[in-house]
């Protein structure tokens, strides 16, 4: 390369350093371009011009024709956007279904249905009864717990996992703290295993699995309770039998177990005969048996120590459906029988909790001298100038032996002679819930609760 290419390129340089610093515009810069390599400055100022006027001609015809863009192209934005939206809908549609797809593990067998959510009801230990309502996404699973014994609006939170290898383990938490853990499988619809309580100890578990509508129809069986009044009557010149029976017979299983368990043994209990032998599910038959062996056992008894024109000796027992609400179920029994110039009464009363048939623990403590207190002014209002008669052991122990609830609070009935002379008879007091209530169980509690 000779110096004169070199001054030629280094003008050049120079002249684009001036041009990038805005020193010339490009009208100058290729002016002087030009000059540098001995181009004709005439030629080259036309050919700038016909340059300006074919650019200023090419951006009014793109003005020009950008109105008739083609279809795709002038509203692909929109199309994309429409495309982007229906992928969104197809998300909240669809998704759902694949993330909750049943993960929760079933039994081999096809005819169970595959599920994403599910209802448990089942007990601890057979003795505390739960309800668990849970949901399934993917290995994670989420829902709340109910116990029997517990108010109506309190759940405790369940959070849970299936492990690979088939387990579903559920943890309770009561607020932020961990309240017990089950673990075991599904199989054949059933969730069995073993629940560790916060206090670390082990209690096996059994739980049918449910559907919702399922689940709804038994809680509403378990509200039901039903009776039937059955009557067993013998009248004769030697002895007089009549029972008569509110016989349960319609409600859960359980309830009517434990009710007609409850009748039969008080009946027995009452009447001084054995307790029925057989199937409990017979009103008819149960009451008609017990009826007939009464009498029997009673003429017999008569004809062997009565004197001759003696009355007739009288057993009878009146059994009824005391109180009911949808928690609960109250059954009381009065007797009285006359054996020729001895005559007596008898009471008993007993509460059971629909949901499991249990019987309600009503009182929190007998040895409360703040209860003791209530007992003995409801005694005194009750009988009023014959409460001087009662007892003097009374006020040292007021507590009745049989306690249930009825529709305005708890009922204590006291036996013949229990607290004082026959005169008085049986004595039946009842204290109002807002008076009694803190003496009394929290099971209790939450069955006044739930009535409130």
């Amino acid at each position: 390369m000779d110096n004169s290419q070199k001054t030629q390129i280094e003008k050049l340089m120079e002249l684009k350093q001036l041009y990038e610093k805005g020193i010339l515009t490009k009208e100058e810069m290729e002016i002087e371009k030009r000059k540098i390599l001995g181009m004709d400055i005439e030629t080259t100022k036309e050919i700038l011009r016909q340059e300006k006027t074919i650019s200023s001609e090419s951006q009014q015809q793109i003005e020009i024709e950008e109105p008739v863009k083609p279809f795709f192209q002038k509203y692909k934005s929109y199309i994309f956007g429409g495309i982007a939206l229906l992928i969104v809908m197809a998300g909240i549609i669809f998704v759902p279904k694949i993330i909750t797809r049943p993960s929760v593990p079933v039994s081999d067998d096809d005819s169970i249905p595959e599920i994403n959510t599910l209802a448990l009801k089942g007990s601890i230990n057979d003795k505390i009864g739960f309800t668990m309502r849970l949901t399934a996404e993917g290995t994670d699973i989420e829902g709340t717990e109910h116990y029997d014994n517990q108010k109506k609006d309190v759940n405790i939170v369940i959070k849970g996992i299936n492990s690979d290898d088939g387990k579903m383990v559920l943890y309770e938490y009561d607020g932020n703290t961990k309240a017990g853990v089950f673990e075991g499988i599904i199989e054949d619809n059933v969730y069995s295993g073993t629940f560790t309580n916060s206090k670390g100890k082990n209690m096996s578990f059994t739980a049918r699995v449910l559907s919702e509508a399922d689940l709804a129809r038994i809680e509403e069986e378990e509200k039901q309770f039903e009776t039937k009044k059955i009557v067993y009557k013998k009248n004769t010149s030697s002895a007089i039998v009549e029972l008569s029976v509110d016989y349960p017979i319609k409600g859960s299983h359980v309830l009517l177990q434990n009710t007609r368990k409850y009748v039969s043994g008080v009946i027995a209990a009452m009447f001084s005969i054995n307790e029925y032998g057989g199937s409990l599910n017979d009103g008819n038959t149960v009451i008609n048996s017990y009826g007939k062996r009464k009498y029997d056992g009673l003429d017999s008894e008569w004809k062997e120590n009565a004197y001759e024109g003696a009355s007739a000796y009288i057993e009878t027992i009146e059994f009824t459906k005391d109180f009911e609400n949808e928690y609960c179920v109250s059954l009381c029994a009065h007797s009285y029988y006359f054996h020729g110039g001895v005559s007596n009464e008898f009471c008993d009363a007993s509460t059971f909790r629909k949901v499991d048939g249990k019987h309600i623990n009503i009182i929190r403590s007998i040895n409360d001298k703040g209860l003791h207190k209530l007992i003995i002014t409801a005694v005194k209002n009750k009988l009023g100038d014959d409460y001087e008669s009662v007892n003097e052991e009374f006020e040292s122990s007021p507590m009745a032996g049989i306690i249930h609830l009825v529709k305005n609070g708890v009922q204590f009935d006291y036996q013949h002679y229990e607290i004082g002379p026959g005169a008085l008879r049986q004595v039946s007091i009842t204290i109002p819930y807002e008076k009694i209530m803190p003496y009394m169980t929290e099971e209790a509690k939450n069955i006044i609760d739930g009535m409130r």
